[in-house]
C-alpha cells in the first residue's frame, strides 16, 4: 500500500542512460524509505493512542505497564519505549499525572475527603496518594483543599 506503480516506472527507465537509472533508483529508494518510516510512525502513534484510551477508561484500577503492553500486544519493554517516545512520559508518570489531574477536578467540584478522592482516582493508600499529589502539585492534598476553601470564602 505504498502507492508505487513500479512496473510503469521500470519500462520508462529502460530508455535512461546508466547515470539517469542510478538517479531514478536512488529517488525511488528514498521515497520507499520515507513511506516505510511514515507507516512505522503511524503504527506506533496508533498503538499509543489505543493504550491511552485504555488507560483513560481504567486509570482508577490497578492497571500495570504489563497489563497495557498485553492489551496492545507488545512486550512491556517495547511498549514502554514507544510510549515514552510518543508522549515524552514514562508509563507510571503518565498514569500519576492523569490521576492527580482527576483528583484536582474532584477536589474542585465535590466535598469528598482527601482519602475518598485518592481512592476514587485509583490510589488505595491515602499516604501514597498524598505523597504523589505533593510531588506533582507542590502542596499536599489537604493544603490544596484548604486553599480552595479560602478562595471560595473570599468570593
Amino acid at each position: 500500500g505504498l502507492g508505487l506503480d513500479f512496473y510503469m516506472d521500470y519500462n520508462e527507465v529502460l530508455d535512461y542512460n546508466v547515470e539517469e537509472q542510478e538517479s531514478w533508483a536512488r529517488r525511488r529508494f528514498n521515497t520507499l524509505l520515507r513511506a516505510l518510516k511514515t507507516e512505522k510512525v503511524d503504527r506506533k502513534t496508533s498503538i499509543v493512542n489505543v493504550a491511552i484510551g485504555h488507560i483513560n477508561r481504567h486509570f482508577t484500577e490497578d492497571v500495570t505497564l504489563n497489563d497495557i503492553a498485553t492489551y496492545v500486544n507488545l512486550s512491556p519493554q517495547h511498549f514502554s519505549k514507544i510510549f515514552k517516545e510518543a508522549t515524552g512520559f514514562g508509563y507510571v508518570e503518565w498514569v500519576n499525572n492523569l490521576r492527580i489531574t482527576k483528583a484536582r477536578e474532584l477536589m474542585n467540584s465535590t466535598d469528598k475527603t482527601v482519602k475518598e478522592i485518592g481512592f476514587l482516582v485509583g490510589y488505595n493508600d491515602a499516604n501514597y496518594f498524598s505523597r504523589i499529589f505533593k510531588k506533582y502539585v507542590g502542596i499536599s492534598p489537604t493544603d490544596y483543599m484548604l486553599e480552595r476553601e479560602q478562595k471560595e470564602s473570599e468570593v
